[in-house]
């Protein structure tokens, strides 16, 4: 009896186990017939198209609004194809491949969005397995090259070279893009696969009205700049003409206002990047040297503001790329001049007259040359008293010119040359003793730099620049005493003399070859071979002549890879070889930045 009530029991609850597996089918069987047939109908939509003598724009805009289909287009190219028809389309793909066949136009969907674009001519070509995107980044008002702007199509993001260029490859023939530049609009567009492309951003200049600063614990985001790097700062070149002063001096006046550029004592002369020295921080114009940052003059800076287009500091931890200092790096780039048109432009003030001209050659060749010189001796000749017996007669005099021969950006390759020399010349006399004694001192100091830029491009193998740089800095000092005869004032009589003369040169070739960004990396390679002499040359009236000569020689190798993980994180892994030929000695430097 017990046994049959055991059994009894059993069966009831695998009953009801039974039943509620039965409900629970019911359900799931319910909503993929729901699900399957909202699809079926989603996909079965029908579309109905009326049209005469209608163009296709205004037709892709009401079925915008009578079916909410979604394009992107651009109306100039649309706009001349006229469409007469009466139809009903089981689908919008039907329909709207049957209005666009005979526009030759074809289209793509991208996140439900129906772009439309213009039909690409390809006869018997295989389809590739990657698409090559090859643009370069211009200036919309003067068609300057922008360099060192940022680029983000998908998730990846990359940098442009030195001319605004950039090359990468992808499955996607149309990639959504965003461009950005400090100083500029961002740009977010839509882009089809080819080369030679150009891309133009707009200024962005602003009047501030008055406005209250008020500590608040809100992030600040800049919209203009998508991606920024630890350590790196780019600033903006269009900066200089609103900074107060007299704009000789404006790449100093425009750094020590960054964050972790200190303006040494508060001189207009030096300045200091995390920690470093004086001689620790490396300056380059268009790939020269440049061992003088300064002039005897602290208004009047190394470089022509004029000729200046873009700005760089990478205040520590850069990569494999850059070396050969261990302070900060501090990248000048000028401008490639406009092809289409003449122009210039002329700046007076209390001190010197500058002045730049930018000449089309053919219209593939620019040449442009800046220049600024002192106009005038700043102390007018007068005699500068420091008390009733002494009194000084000083003189300056500086000037400087900037060349640069530049090709049009072309689909093979471009060039520059770049050419640059200044030079500072300061002098006083000081009299002393009721004239009895004059005491001379002459500064003088030279700097002069060539550079030849090459860019080839390889289609899909990349691309490889190659740069040669020359640059050489002279000081020369003067000082002596003299003696004037009572009886005949011209009759003078050297005391003592001091003449020193040093100087420093640099001579390198570099060479770097970019592979196409695919699957979230970018890898380049290169070499650099680098010469540098110094002397050391003094004479007075105690010491014998003293002549000292030192000389260097140097290669590098170098390989790195960006990683793009994602929006925010950004691995760079890198490997230098440095080689000291005098000593055979070699250092291996693996870096990686995060």
């Amino acid at each position: 009896m017990k046994k049959l009530k055991i059994l009894a029991f059993f069966l009831k609850k695998k009953f009801i186990i039974l039943e509620i597996n039965f409900i629970i089918l019911k359900k799931i069987f319910t909503f993929l017939f729901v699900f399957v047939f909202a699809f079926l109908k989603l996909n079965a939509q029908e579309v109905y198209i009326k049209s005469q003598n209608q163009s296709l724009n205004e037709i892709f805009i009401e079925l915008q609004n009578n079916y909410g289909i979604q394009f992107s287009f651009d109306n100039k190219l649309i706009s001349n194809c006229i469409i007469s028809k009466t139809k009903t389309y089981n689908s919008p793909e039907k329909a709207i491949s049957d209005l666009i066949k005979n526009c030759n136009l074809d289209y793509e969907i991208i996140n439900n969005i129906f772009v439309i674009y213009k039909k690409q001519k390809i006869k018997n070509i295989k389809k590739p397995k990657y698409y090559y995107f090859s643009c370069y980044i211009l200036d919309k008002k003067n068609k300057e090259s922008l360099p060192f702007s940022n680029v983000q199509f998908n998730s990846n993001v990359l940098t442009t070279d030195l001319n605004g260029h950039f090359l990468f490859k992808t499955k996607d023939s149309i990639v959504n893009l965003k461009v950005s530049h400090i100083g500029y609009y961002l740009l977010d567009t839509i882009l089809n696969f080819g080369k030679n492309q150009n891309l133009k951003l707009n200024p962005a200049v602003h009047n501030l009205q008055e406005f209250k600063i008020i500590s608040d614990k809100k992030k600040i985001v800049n919209h203009n700049l998508f991606f920024k790097r630890s350590g790196f700062i780019k600033i903006n070149h269009n900066l200089s003409f609103f900074l107060p002063g007299n704009s000789n001096n404006t790449i100093f006046n425009i750094l020590r206002l960054q964050a972790g550029v200190l303006a040494s004592g508060e001189l207009n002369n030096d300045f200091i990047i995390w920690g470093s020295y004086k001689g620790q921080t490396l300056v380059l114009f268009d790939g020269i040297t440049l061992f003088s940052f300064s002039n005897f003059n602290d208004n009047i800076g190394a470089i022509n503001p004029l000729i200046i287009k873009d700005l760089e500091v990478k205040k520590g931890g850069y990569n494999v790329d850059f070396g050969n200092r261990v302070g900060g790096i501090i990248n000048i780039t000028s401008k490639t001049g406009n092809s289409d048109k003449l122009s210039g432009e002329l700046n007076i003030n209390n001190e010197t007259i500058n002045g730049i001209l930018n000449i089309p050659i053919a219209k593939k060749y620019t040449l442009q040359t800046s220049f600024r010189k002192t106009f005038y001796n700043i102390f007018d000749d007068k005699k500068v008293y420091q008390n009733e017996n002494n009194y000084y007669v000083p003189d300056y005099k500086y000037q400087d010119i900037n060349i640069k021969i530049s090709n049009k950006s072309t689909e093979s390759s471009n060039f520059y040359i770049s050419l640059f020399a200044s030079n500072d010349k300061f002098s006083f006399d000081k009299m002393k003793y009721n004239n009895k004694y004059s005491k001379f001192h002459y500064t003088e100091k030279t700097q002069i730099g060539a550079s030849l830029f090459y860019d080839r491009k390889w289609n899909s193998m990349g691309k490889t620049n190659a740069i040669i740089s020359y640059s050489n800095l002279k000081n020369y000092n003067k000082d002596s005493l003299i003696f004037f005869n009572k009886e005949n004032h011209y009759n003078r009589n050297l005391l003592e003399k001091n003449e020193i003369e040093n100087g420093i040169l640099n001579f390198s070739i570099n060479i770097k070859h970019y592979f196409p960004n695919i699957n979230r990396h970018r890898f380049f390679c290169g070499t650099e071979i680098i010469y540098n002499s110094s002397f050391f040359e003094k004479d007075n009236s105690d010491v014998n002549f003293i002549n000292s000569n030192e000389n260097l020689f140097r290669t590098n190798y170098f390989i790195k890879d960006e990683i793009n993980i994602n929006k925010k994180i950004f691995i760079s892994p890198g490997l230098r070889l440095d080689i000291l030929n005098e000593t055979n000695k070699f250092y291996i430097q693996p870096i990686i930045n995060l």
